[in-house]
Formats: structure tokens, C-alpha cells, sequence
């Protein structure tokens, strides 16, 4: 695990570090993980397997295992609403020192197809829905996390 080898003890020059991980809807993030990927989430299915085989053919679904809640045991790790990002950074501004060496400026590009919901069938299938979710929140720790987090103390107020 990357942060564990780089910050024995979740500390950097023995000051504790702190995780924020922005947080999403789950679905609606599986449904952009979709789009990401080219992959199209068919809403067919009857069980939980064809659940999973269908969210796993989402191209982008294995960038999840980047988060796991064995985090937690050596870090402090808070949530804020994926959505709040311009917030975020304006309240890290306020914690954080200026950088020593400025970057270039950053540009951003488009990296996705628009994504039209009304073309996402999953969003006509509120059952289904609800079973997606449900899977997430058991297989994936990212999503677990958010939910246990958000709304909590460990929620970023900003």
C-alpha cells in the first residue's frame, strides 16, 4: 500500500497526515465510471452475480481499489461532498502553507464523453437501482467509507 510505505505510522516527519477523499452518489459514480470506460451498464439483471458481472464491466470500476479502509488504522480519514471541490479548495487555503515552488498552470481537458442520463436505463429501474447500490456498499470499502462519513464528525465542513 502506497501510503503505508511512504508514511510509516500515517505520519510525515512525525506530524500526522490527514486523508480527504471526496465522495460520490455510488450509482451515479458507477454510471461516469461507465461513460469513462465506453461501457455500457445494461439493466437486465436478476441476481446479485449478474449485478456484479454488470458493474464490473465497467472498464473504470477497478480505480476503486485505490481506497481501502486499512487506511483508517494509520491515518485520519475524512470525507467531503464530491461536488464541493471549489469549496475544498478554498478551505484547504486557509489550513495549508503557499507552495514554494508554483507549477505551471493547470489545464484541464476532456477526458469523458458528455453522459446523458436519460440514456442510462438504470435510472428508469429504481429497484435496480437500489440493488446496485446495495452491492457497492458491500463489495467496494471507497463506498462504505462515504456512507459511514458522510454526515458524521469525520465530514469536511465547508
Amino acid at each position: 500500500m502506497w501510503w503505508g510505505t511512504n508514511f510509516p505510522n500515517g505520519k510525515l516527519h512525525g506530524v500526522p497526515v490527514e486523508l480527504h477523499v471526496p465522495c460520490r452518489e455510488p450509482v451515479d459514480h458507477l454510471m461516469s465510471m461507465c461513460n469513462h470506460g465506453n461501457d455500457i451498464f445494461t439493466c437486465d439483471q436478476a441476481s446479485e452475480e449478474d449485478i456484479g458481472k454488470a458493474v464490473s464491466s465497467c472498464g473504470t470500476i477497478q480505480f476503486l481499489i485505490r481506497y481501502s479502509n486499512r487506511l483508517r488504522e494509520s491515518f485520519r480519514v475524512r470525507c467531503f461532498g464530491h461536488g464541493n471541490f471549489t469549496s475544498y479548495v478554498e478551505h484547504m487555503s486557509t489550513i495549508l502553507s503557499e507552495r514554494r515552488f508554483v507549477g505551471s498552470e493547470y489545464v484541464r481537458w476532456k477526458n469523458n464523453a458528455d453522459r446523458n442520463k436519460s440514456d442510462e436505463c438504470i435510472w428508469k429501474n429504481e429497484s435496480l437501482r437500489e440493488k446496485v447500490k446495495e452491492h457497492l456498499l458491500a463489495v467496494h470499502d471507497y463506498y462504505k467509507f462515504c456512507d459511514e462519513c458522510m454526515g458524521s464528525k469525520d465530514e469536511l465542513q465547508l
